[in-house]
């Protein structure tokens, strides 16, 4: 009888768990805090770190639910399939994105809380927390003795996969780092090991120092839409004097002139935003 009993009610906590937060079973959803209305990203720049930011429209701050044993849940990154995961059961210890490997850190519990929010709880039973309840962006993340604050409440977002953009597309399929057909002017340094551009443009990488494929654009051309995986640097080519850099989509809101190559846009402070890299939301090559 018990066992039944028992059976019902896990049931039962796990429907009112799902009904709580936004959640509707597995998907990809953003985490969003109650209290300051920021997104949990993994961080642009090391890839490892779990930050909080103003929302954008990129997979960093989008998070995979995957169902886990015992009603707990696998939260996966969409730009790299890190899972969200307490190190150690400590106050105050930061959580970050490791590699995904199922283990019991890795498992997290949604537990109901005020006004639909919900708790994304450890094993161990400490939630995830805003340190303070601290509003900046950049702030990390960490788990926390639970206190009843908004600084520990989430709503989950669902949000729908958006195809994969034409600058993502499958580049060089011949692999000789010779020319780029899906990309007109792009062509890669052998001798630097990095992605450069003919003519006059910029590009935007996604790692600092011009690490990685990046997004380039000829000058006189712009982007309308936010970098799906935020920017770690930005140079600039030939005749381009500048970028112009928008707080949201369209080329709208405050913008931030950029008329150098800059290794690192994650130390670039404006007034939208504590970390550029994370805050791109479109831009424009003069």
């Amino acid at each position: 009888m018990c066992v039944i009993r028992c059976g019902c009610l896990a049931l039962v906590a796990g429907v009112l768990a799902m009904a709580q937060g936004g959640l509707d079973g597995p998907g990809r959803y953003g985490i969003v805090n109650v209290g300051d209305g920021k997104w949990l990203q993994l961080d642009a720049g090391d890839r490892v770190a779990v930050v909080q930011m103003s929302p954008r429209p990129i997979e960093l701050q989008r998070w995979d639910f995957q169902a886990a044993e015992g009603g707990l849940w696998f939260v996966r990154n969409a730009a790299g399939g890190c899972a969200l995961e307490m190190p150690r059961n400590n106050n105050s210890e930061p959580v970050v994105c490791g590699r995904f490997d199922g283990n019991p850190n890795q498992r997290w519990r949604l537990d109901p809380a005020p006004e639909g929010s919900v708790l994304i709880r450890s094993r161990f039973g400490r939630p995830l927390d805003i340190p303070g309840g601290d509003a900046q962006d950049g702030v990390r993340i960490q788990i926390y003795d639970r206190n009843g604050g908004v600084n520990q409440r989430f709503q989950l977002r669902p949000v729908v996969d958006e195809p994969a953009p034409p600058e993502r597309a499958q580049r060089d399929r011949d692999h000789d780092h010779e020319g780029d057909r899906e990309h007109p002017g792009r062509f890669f340094d052998d001798h630097e090991r990095t992605w450069k551009l003919r003519g006059d443009g910029a590009c935007f990488y996604p790692g600092r120092g011009f690490h990685g494929e990046p997004v380039c654009m000829p000058a006189g051309g712009s982007m309308e839409r936010a970098l799906r995986d935020g920017a770690g640097s930005v140079r600039l080519f030939g005749q381009a004097r500048a970028v112009v850099v928008f707080a949201e989509p369209g080329l709208h809101g405050p913008r931030y002139r950029i008329e150098r190559d800059e290794p690192d846009l994650h130390r670039l402070h404006t007034e939208w935003s504590d970390d550029l890299g994370g805050a791109v939301g479109s831009f424009r090559v003069e």
